[in-house]
């Protein structure tokens, strides 16, 4: 890959869009769309935290391609099973021994997978449609499971937060579009791709998977040449006005920007909420990292109810370690999205793939907050890259 002049999709990205939001937010206040203003509390964290972003970008400047000596590959996803069999137990609520042996079977897969496709440095040209169909299937599994699709039935959306053949679908699916990106030589194809996968997820009514699936398509065609700068800016503005009318369909009570600016705004009062409650030490401990979606956590905390209740970019951390926790999360975010990004220009194509996933997730994350079930793609990428890398691989 080429260095631009102007890398629009670049690292730097996650920090303009967060002050975005935070403008979006602080709007909302001043328009009294919000039922409750925010303290200043939570901007203390937020000063504090940022700088870490950019510190961890500096750092992966500076090791990548370096031998790493203190980790290799398999004791990373040794590491990451055993936290993962936490994450799978609390998610589905099933006995921790089910949990490990699942996780398990899924991590001894994943290395051999990832192991054969550095091997291979290609992309054999089935795999991506089986995974497509497959996730496709499950997604149609899905819709009959619940009675109706979501976008035509609200009310039915709720049920996809525990459906597992929604989890399978979304995942399968999500796979097999991120392998066939790189495979489609024209602009036109691709586009039709992203189109079609939007679509999709559109009749499914989930914000979050459909703006993974946007950015994901937008940035792969962005560094792959198919979009210009411009073309790039009109997609991610066409991703903008998108989820405005898709909230506009769930909340018809405001105008379409109103909507857009109450949401910030209840994020970033819930963001606020959490900064007060957590404190400067947090009041989990890490805790939370191991009971599934930190999202559900929150609307429990809150509310006392068993809602998806997002929570910004930094959350999450802020509640099992307060400022430390803040720090390192952005600390970790920053150095994960720039050796992915500066791995755009590796020969080898596992390396290559991951960068509009992590990028993708990250933008998301910061109105959404992290889960650890999306955290699997930074995983995946850090085995490859110590694969690679680490002395003792």
């Amino acid at each position: 890959m080429k260095s631009k002049k102007f890398d629009l999709m670049g690292p730097a990205l996650v920090p303009v869009l967060y002050v975005v939001f935070l403008l979006l937010a602080g709007i909302s206040f001043l328009l009294n769309l919000t039922p409750t203003k925010p303290s200043l509390f939570g901007l203390v964290f937020i000063i504090f935290a940022t700088p870490f972003y950019f510190i961890g970008i500096r750092a992966a400047s500076r090791v990548y391609g370096k031998k790493i000596s203190v980790l290799n590959s398999k004791t990373f996803i040794l590491l990451s099973v055993i936290f993962y069999s936490f994450v799978i137990q609390g998610v589905f609520s099933i006995g921790l021994p089910i949990s490990a042996l699942f996780a398990g079977l899924i991590g001894l897969l994943t290395y051999y997978l990832l192991t054969k496709w550095i091997s291979l440095n290609k992309t054999p040209d089935k795999l991506p449609y089986y995974f497509l169909f497959s996730g496709l299937a499950f997604i149609l599994i899905t819709i009959f499971d619940v009675g109706a699709i979501p976008l035509l039935e609200g009310s039915v959306r709720y049920a996809l937060l525990d459906n597992i053949y929604w989890g399978f679908g979304y995942i399968l699916y999500f796979i097999g579009y991120m392998l066939l990106l790189p495979k489609i030589k024209t602009g036109k194809n691709l586009l039709a791709l992203i189109s079609l996968s939007a679509f999709l997820f559109i009749l499914m009514a989930f914000r979050t998977e459909l703006l993974v699936i946007l950015i994901v398509g937008i940035a792969s065609a962005y560094y792959r040449k198919k979009l210009s700068i411009k073309g790039a800016l009109a997609g991610l503005a066409s991703v903008f006005v998108l989820i405005i009318i898709l909230g506009y369909i769930f909340m018809p009570l405001l105008s379409p920007l109103e909507i857009l600016l109450y949401r910030a705004g209840t994020t970033y009062v819930v963001f606020d909420e959490i900064a007060q409650e957590s404190g400067f030490v947090g009041i989990e401990h890490g805790a939370l990292s191991f009971k599934g979606d930190p999202r559900f956590y929150v609307g429990k905390m809150l509310l006392g109810l068993h809602r998806n209740i997002t929570s910004s970019l930094l959350g999450p951390p802020i509640i099992d370690f307060g400022l430390a926790g803040a720090a390192a999360f952005m600390f970790l975010l920053g150095f994960l999205l720039k050796l992915s990004h500066k791995s755009m220009g590796s020969k080898i194509i596992a390396m290559r793939t991951f960068y509009p996933i992590l990028l993708a997730y990250s933008l998301v994350w910061i109105e959404a907050g992290f889960d650890q079930l999306d955290m699997a793609f930074f995983v995946a990428f850090f085995t490859v890259y110590l694969m690679l890398n680490s002395k003792k691989s």
